[in-house]
């Protein structure tokens, strides 16, 4: 893209460059209107590419969700017991926290096709419900709250089948695969 912006610069200078020229050269003829060219229409986001570039994104998240979930199953496996387990596992929840609200940011920064707003609306609440989610968790597991944490891992259960739901029937291939 900086190659591009140079480019265009370049161009410009050019442009003003040839034009300095030709002002200079004294032409007897008068001038001519100057005629506006109509600007340009905003490209669509068509449903397909917008997909495309969602699972993009998805993709990469899911790149690294899949790292969390093998650094908790190696808590797991340590047998540390409940408390230190627990401590262990906080960070953990804390990234993924940080991970679902970047991964939204950066869905919401895509143009959105015509007309879909409601219904991406409603997936990125179901993101932001999951980031949400998950520093519960970590804050249940601070105070020692096994009850608190098990109910909202239902939630959590719960919210994933709902978002999953939400984005297959959107047509994602990634996201919600």
């Amino acid at each position: 893209m900086r190659a591009f912006k140079v480019l265009r610069g370049v161009a410009a200078a050019a442009c003003v460059a040839v034009g300095l020229l030709a002002a200079g050269c004294g032409s007897s003829e008068t001038a001519k209107p100057k005629t506006t060219s109509p600007a340009p229409t905003p490209t669509v986001q068509t449903k397909a590419a917008y997909i495309a570039q969602a699972d993009a994104v998805c993709k990469q998240g899911n790149a690294e969700s899949a790292f969390f979930a093998k650094e908790v199953e190696r808590i797991k496996d340590k047998h540390l017991g409940a408390a230190r387990e627990a401590e262990a596992l906080i960070p953990s929840l804390e990234k993924a926290a940080t991970l679902e609200r970047r991964v939204d940011a950066q869905l919401k920064a895509l143009q959105q096709p015509p007309g879909d707003s409601v219904i991406l609306g409603k997936i990125a609440a179901g993101h932001e419900d999951q980031a949400v989610g998950a520093e519960r968790r970590a804050n249940a597991l601070r105070h020692y709250d096994a009850s608190t944490y098990q109910a909202l891992e239902k939630e959590l259960a719960d919210e994933n089948a709902r978002l999953f739901a939400l984005e297959e029937g959107y047509g994602f291939k990634v996201c919600g695969g």
